[in-house]
């Protein structure tokens, strides 16, 4: 029959053991052989105690290490909040000073008073969502003054005149719709024409006859022909004019000088 031997390392490491801590007893200290022998016994196990220290430290190591972890997510999750706290209030102060700037320079604007007309401060409050006209609606009305045919500017130039006025609104017809027209000159040949919209902030602008001098890049004013816009509002400058052969009027467009597609504050003028 074959024995079983699979209990004989516990056997032998068990009488090692016994061994070891009887040599290390008072009664055997003394005697000259069990030096030699606690030496050799410590040479044998030494590989054996060296692998339950690891056994041993490998969990106590991993512990600490998962322990480190947590405060390191802690200390990283602290910061990130403090760094998401701190880039809010720069976004914040960053606004404020934008704001700052922007109503300085409204407030100088007004208090130039370029155009020689009492001016109304608005706020555009919504825009038409049609594709067949521009117009915006501002939060002044017949309350505050407000009458229709009014013209409307910003720090810019012209964008506009008032078309319908309600008691504590009015909606405005832009440049940039076709159903506006803006008497205008060119500010260095004084050549009369008529700005024309399109739906666009390239504007048309028509009847400047063939021999005026126009180049690309000449500011476009208003004329002052009509009583509903005082003369030299900025209107765009020139970016195309084409003499067209055996035409009595040249062909030009003009980009507008106010940003139609961004309009927020506007003044009214008197």
């Amino acid at each position: 029959m074959r024995q079983n031997n699979s209990g004989k390392p516990f056997i032998i490491l068990a009488v090692f053991l016994i061994f070891a801590v009887l040599i290390n007893l008072p009664f055997f200290s003394n005697m000259p052989l069990s030096k030699a022998v606690r030496e050799s016994t410590l040479f044998i196990f030494s590989p054996f105690i060296s692998a339950a220290n690891s056994l041993l430290e490998s969990p106590k190591n991993a512990i600490r290490n998962i322990a480190a972890l947590r405060r390191v997510q802690k200390e990283n999750d602290l910061l990130r909040s403090k760094i998401d706290a701190m880039s809010a209030k720069s976004q914040s102060f960053d606004g404020l000073l934008k704001d700052n700037e922007e109503l300085r320079q409204l407030a100088q604007f007004k208090g130039s008073n370029p155009f020689k007309r009492s001016m109304a401060a608005a706020q555009v409050i919504s825009r038409s969502g049609s594709s067949w006209f521009n117009t915006v609606l501002l939060d002044k009305g017949r309350g505050e003054g407000i009458r229709s045919g009014m013209a409307v500017v910003n720090t810019q130039g012209l964008v506009g005149r008032t078309i319908e006025v309600a008691p504590h609104s009015s909606k405005v017809l832009l440049i940039s719709d076709p159903d506006s027209s803006v008497s205008a000159s060119v500010a260095r040949s004084k050549a009369l024409g008529v700005v024309i919209g399109n739906l666009s902030n390239v504007l048309e602008m028509k009847y400047i006859i063939s021999s005026s001098s126009i180049e690309a890049g000449d500011p476009i004013v208003t004329s002052g022909v009509s009583d509903m816009f005082p003369k030299g509002i900025p209107v765009g400058a020139v970016i195309k004019a084409d003499k067209r052969d055996y035409a009595l009027f040249q062909y030009i467009e003009i980009k507008t000088s106010a940003d139609l597609t961004k309009l927020d504050k506007v003044f009214i003028l008197y």
